[in-house]
């Protein structure tokens, strides 16, 4: 259904798309909204985004960009081999 949306849309000049992976139990840190909270990854404890730690690092051009920069920051993952992955890309 995503296809024949993106199809529609862009006129048939589809961009590429990577096919889906099921992601793994265990494969990303879990974090509560507690401690997401004291972290400070989105919002100030004040409520604020200006000093969070998203807006501090946040140099995505697209709004795409900008919320695969705050999943990642939401859900880090746990293998060492596939942080370095996505360190060296």
């Amino acid at each position: 259904a995503i296809l024949a949306y993106v199809e529609k849309t862009q006129i048939s000049a589809r961009p590429p798309i990577a096919p889906l992976r099921r992601e793994h139990d265990g494969a990303a840190m879990r974090i509560d909204a507690a401690t997401r909270a004291n972290l400070e990854l989105f919002r100030t404890l004040h409520g604020e985004k200006k000093g969070s730690l998203i807006e501090a690092i946040d140099r995505t051009v697209t709004p795409a960009g900008s919320r695969l920069l705050a999943q990642r920051l939401a859900s880090p993952l746990t293998d060492p081999a596939a942080v370095n992955l996505r360190l060296d890309s």
